[in-house]
């Protein structure tokens, strides 16, 4: 048995992450710890979330049997942590990504692993079919010989006057604003279309996508223009996404699981619409989907070789710091506090106070899963636009439900994917009896919502929160967004959740057993 280190730098999302035994110890992304986005901190190395593991379990980096290394490699700061050269595996990249989510699904039926991404280590994605703890390349799909979904919605996001690797998401959100285009959707289905062969043509969609859409004038287009490219870029990514699923299910029909990973399914609309193929039993989506979770991929890959991981169902993913209540009151002397009440804390929100959440260890991943969270009530119209005037941002993606695990098919059309739903990685449609009453977290435009599901056996504390707010409004549903300023990471530690209570982003902070207030 072993202890592996798991390394990913040098390029955007750094990461470090501690294996065990097959077991996952831990995992920090270094925008958290370095406080700057990874997408304004291109180059940056893994330098604090290696520390940071090193510290919080006593270890030194010799104590490591194995260092595994997601490629493209970041040589020199690998070989500035002084490790013996013998310890170093270097993993490839669409491996990490594709062991990584099978490693975590528990699905061991005949699954169709899809890793795909803007590129790494010298392709755009690769496929696998997997059965009984095995996994069988079948495809890799090459960079710049083959079109790619990831440059192409890169591109866009670019164009319509935001930052690559940063708002794809607003792009996302804005779709659903916009109209089919019969001439656009032509266009742009000419630099992106399914080949037949497991691959999309043709090459040098980035640039084919840059010079199609700044023939519009975006940054001076109007927002019906913007929404109209944005759809129409959606709907083809979609579209001839589902005819290279449906084309491995004509040739593997007895593959009925399909797991998804790589920053591309990021974009929980396309998710949705793999979701909602009739052959697919279920989907999950690996919650680190980009490439902060090739740290954790690549240290289970090796671990998956030496014959200590096999598939096992992802039970949560608060794998970061934690801190005690001694160290919250140190953070937090000035504030007033008072003992932690599910009861009190339901009353609040249904007044609608906009509370601060801060228990146990923090999430991988960029959703925030109950352990760095703001939440609200989701019954107010208005909550869309008041918060994000409080967090100063800019969201047009609406901002995500969570909802009791048991409540959740009466208000969502959840009839598959229960498991993925856990980590709020795709969208599923509201009720129509629902739209009206929780209008904060359903899309106004689609109807469509990102919800969480709360399990009282692995999120309690959450979970409480619901039922106690459900109780006095009959309602199982509130709102959580990341607990972050405008252009801020989530936030890590005691110190930076108080800064938000004394800035007046929050009206209270819940951190762990105690409410704390101005």
């Amino acid at each position: 048995m072993s202890k592996i280190l798991g390394i990913f730098g040098g390029s955007h999302n750094a990461s470090a992450s501690y294996v065990k035994d097959g077991e996952i110890i831990c995992c920090y992304e270094e925008e958290r710890l370095v406080r700057v986005k990874s997408g304004n901190d291109f180059g940056r190395n893994p330098d604090l979330a290696v520390k940071r593991i090193l510290e919080e379990n006593g270890l030194s980096i010799e104590d490591f049997d194995d260092i595994a290394v997601a490629a493209p490699i970041c040589n020199g700061f690998v070989k500035g942590l002084g490790v013996d050269e013998s310890k170093v595996t270097v993993v490839n990249h669409h491996a990490c990504h594709a062991y990584g989510a099978y490693l975590t699904s528990g699905f061991k039926e005949k699954t169709i692993v899809v890793s795909y991404d803007g590129g790494g280590d010298k392709d755009f994605g690769r496929i696998y079919l997997a059965e009984d703890n095995k996994l069988n390349l079948i495809k890799s799909i090459p960079l710049w010989s083959a079109a790619s979904a990831g440059q192409m919605y890169a591109h866009t996001t670019v164009c319509l006057g935001w930052k690559m690797l940063k708002d794809e998401g607003k792009v996302t959100g804005l779709a659903a604003h916009g109209k089919y285009d019969e001439s656009l959707y032509r266009k742009l289905n000419k630099i992106f279309y399914y080949n037949n062969n497991f691959s999309f043509s043709p090459g040098d969609s980035p640039g084919k996508t840059a010079l199609l859409l700044n023939k519009l004038n975006l940054p001076d287009a109007s927002l019906e223009t913007k929404s109209k490219v944005a759809h129409n870029v959606q709907l083809v990514i979609e579209n001839e996404f589902c005819k290279l699923l449906n084309h491995l299910n004509s040739i593997y029909p007895e593959y009925k699981k399909v797991i998804l990973v790589g920053g591309l399914f990021a974009n929980v609309k396309l998710n949705q619409k793999i979701n909602e193929t009739p052959w697919v039993e279920e989907v999950f989506v690996f919650p680190p989907m980009g490439d902060e979770g090739l740290s954790l991929g690549a240290a289970l890959t090796l671990a998956y070789h030496k014959g200590e991981r096999k598939t096992k169902r992802l039970e949560n993913v608060f794998f970061g710091s934690s801190y005690s209540n001694d160290d919250i009151q140190k953070a937090g002397l000035k504030f007033h506090r008072d003992p932690y009440s599910p009861d009190r804390l339901a009353e609040m929100l249904d007044s609608g106070k906009i509370i601060g959440w801060f228990q146990g260890r923090f999430e991988h991943g960029p959703r925030a899963l109950g352990a760095r969270s703001i939440i609200v009530k989701a019954t107010d119209p208005d909550t869309h636009k008041n918060l994000n005037e409080r967090l100063k941002r800019h969201e047009i993606m609406p901002f995500a439900p969570f909802v009791k695990y048991d409540k959740a098919n009466e208000i969502f059309n959840i009839e598959k994917s229960h498991m993925t739903s856990e980590f709020m990685t795709m969208c599923y449609s509201t009720k129509p009896e629902w739209v009206d009453k929780i209008p904060a977290v359903v899309h106004k435009c689609d109807g469509t919502a990102r919800p969480q599901l709360v399990y009282p056996d692995r999120n309690k504390k959450f979970y409480e929160v619901l039922d106690s707010y459900d109780k006095i409004s009959n309602i199982p549903v509130l709102l959580n967004t990341s607990f972050n300023g405008h252009g801020e990471p989530i936030i890590d530690s005691p110190a930076e959740a108080f800064a938000h209570l004394e800035s007046g982003m929050i009206d209270a902070l819940v951190a762990e057993d105690f409410i704390y207030f101005k």
